[in-house]
């Protein structure tokens, strides 16, 4: 089938396919996820003064601290919550009818006196495979420094609706493309 999915679960991101998930995986799919719980997406945040790590969803932090909740609508939309001190988020997630492309949507709120500086760490583990450790040759990587995107193409796949691209509305001090 045609189109861009997105999944994810009570506890946070999970994977994202374009066209059928099996052969045209933008993010993989662990089919163990039981045992397993690394997602293939996360978004961390990041407080530069207080060396201290969030997530606006449950995965993959587990953080005892934080109150999470997850809301999922008929419109396909799904809504994390998370609050923890004086930090809170909500991330929705979603894609738009008709359009190939996932939105992931972050809103921070700091209910304190004290200014914050979180640094957002999107992760998205990019395969355009069926399975990351199935791919022979390293992805193709672009960066677009004017839309601040990193463009994906894996020479080894016919992908079928064309590269990935992960883009960030804020401004970009560095990308990196591994998960340490």
């Amino acid at each position: 089938a045609k189109g861009h999915y997105v999944m994810v679960t009570n506890r946070g991101l999970h994977t994202t396919s374009n066209g059928n998930s099996q052969q045209n995986a933008i993010t993989p799919d662990w089919p163990d996820t039981v045992t397993r719980e690394i997602p293939a997406e996360a978004i961390y945040l990041y407080d530069v003064d207080q060396e201290d790590w969030f997530c606006p969803t449950h995965h993959p932090l587990n953080d005892p601290r934080a109150a999470h909740t997850a809301e999922f609508s008929v419109d396909g939309t799904a809504l994390f919550r998370m609050s923890r001190g004086t930090i809170s988020t909500e991330l929705t997630v979603f894609v738009p009818p008709h359009e190939t492309v996932g939105v992931y949507l972050l809103t921070v709120k700091n209910r304190g006196a004290k200014t914050r500086r979180l640094r957002v760490a999107p992760y998205f583990q990019i395969s355009l495979v069926g399975q990351a450790e199935s791919r022979p040759r390293p992805l193709l990587e672009k960066r677009d420094d004017a839309l601040g995107a990193l463009y994906f193409e894996n020479p080894t796949n016919d992908f079928r609706y064309g590269p990935a691209f992960a883009s960030m509305s804020l401004p970009i001090d560095r990308m990196e493309t591994r998960r340490g």
